[in-house]
């Protein structure tokens, strides 16, 4: 799905083109009220419906890298939200994940270089990647104090 929002920076008109390209499986949903990233500002109720969707855990069996079995896989109904504040020369991204029982945030920056074009999305995509890296260092941090407090646990109880 593309979303067109025609009052963007730059570069909205080729959303229909892309659209095209895509083929039959493409949609283009256009919200000529909202700005650039602003889709979910303008309507959040559809954003949610039509973007996170009813999202349910399912299962699944995997393959391992081997080619083993590695048993029945469940999908976790966690759900991103990206939050951008951006003008021509700075973006900073805020990552929210909602995991159901716990809820954590990563955050990320870019900065144009004075001599670089004004490509939006150029910053965009780098503040995105780099709060998701603070997110995944998040992740990992709660994971090893998990870890850790079992450990100790495990220890107590020997």
């Amino acid at each position: 799905m593309r979303i067109w929002t025609p009052r963007g920076q730059g570069g909205e008109w080729n959303n229909p083109r892309y659209h095209d390209l895509a083929g039959p499986t493409s949609e283009l949903w256009e919200i000529p009220e909202g700005d650039h990233v602003g889709g979910y500002a303008a309507r959040p109720e559809e954003y949610e419906a039509r973007v996170v969707g009813d999202v349910r855990p399912l299962s699944r069996t995997a393959s391992g890298v081997d080619g083993r079995s590695m048993g029945t896989k469940q999908l976790h109904p966690w759900k991103l939200v990206f939050e951008v504040e951006e003008d021509g020369d700075h973006c900073e991204m805020v990552v929210h994940l909602d995991a159901g029982d716990r809820s954590l945030s990563g955050r990320g920056r870019s900065r144009r270089n004075p001599s670089d074009p004004a490509i939006p999305q150029i910053g965009e995509e780098l503040a995105a990647a780099r709060a998701l890296q603070d997110l995944a260092a998040h992740l990992t941090n709660d994971a090893w104090e998990a870890i850790e407090g079992f450990e100790q646990t495990k220890e107590t109880a020997d």
